[in-house]
């Protein structure tokens, strides 16, 4: 067991002097779990902007342990954000209009806008770490998310912000030559993504039934 142990060592480290990219793209996030004030959809027509910011949900990445330490992994969120957003906002609303600006006056009394709301990333931050183990490769990754989101209601005439952050982590084989850590990575990122949009949502919904 222990020559098999270090010709696996042998082997798994070896692979880590062969540097190579791995592209990293985490999967958007379909099923989110809304939780209203009222236990259903916010009534009323709103928009929704996905900022800027959101095009900047990418890093590229190294572990921070010495296992593979040589590969470098660029992790992309921008689309699944972005796509995860407006499946948050769908869940969230009655009827969700995306948009790239905020709506003219005149665009809200002919749309009968109830608000907007405009959602903008503050941190994006993956993080990941490998060990070698008896028969495969270990790593483990953690992601922190930060969103927030200005509301603005048209009725009330009235415009908050509500903000939510998130940390996850995922573990995982390493693969061949540490490919697998791709995969690591990219889970962490999918479940900040859930847990940041599902508490965002949470807090935008009471800033809608306030003062009712």
């Amino acid at each position: 067991m222990r020559i098999l142990t270090m010709v696996f060592v042998t082997i798994f480290l070896s692979g880590c002097y062969q540097a190579q990219i791995y592209q990293t793209r985490p999967d958007a996030v379909a099923g989110i779990n809304i939780y209203t004030v009222d236990g259903g959809k916010i009534p009323g027509n709103w928009a929704y902007i996905v900022d800027d910011s959101v095009k900047t949900a990418s890093r590229q990445i190294k572990a921070s342990s010495h296992v593979c330490s040589l590969h470098t992994y660029p992790v992309d969120a921008t689309e699944a954000l972005s796509t995860s957003i407006g499946h948050a906002m769908n869940n969230l609303f009655e009827n969700a209009f995306p948009r790239s600006s905020t709506p003219s006056e005149e665009m809200v009394s002919k749309e009968k806008l109830s608000g907007t709301v405009i959602v903008k990333l503050d941190e994006f931050y993956p993080k990941f770490n490998c060990s070698v183990g008896p028969v495969e490769g270990y790593c483990s990754a953690t992601t922190d998310i930060s969103l927030t989101a200005l509301v603005i209601d048209y009725k009330k005439k009235k415009q908050r912000y509500a903000h939510a952050n998130a940390q996850r982590s995922s573990d995982g084989g390493g693969g061949h030559m540490c490919d697998g850590a791709s995969k690591v990575i990219a889970e962490s990122v999918k479940r900040a993504t859930k847990e940041v949009l599902e508490r965002l949502a949470e807090k935008i919904s009471f800033l809608t039934s306030a003062d009712k």
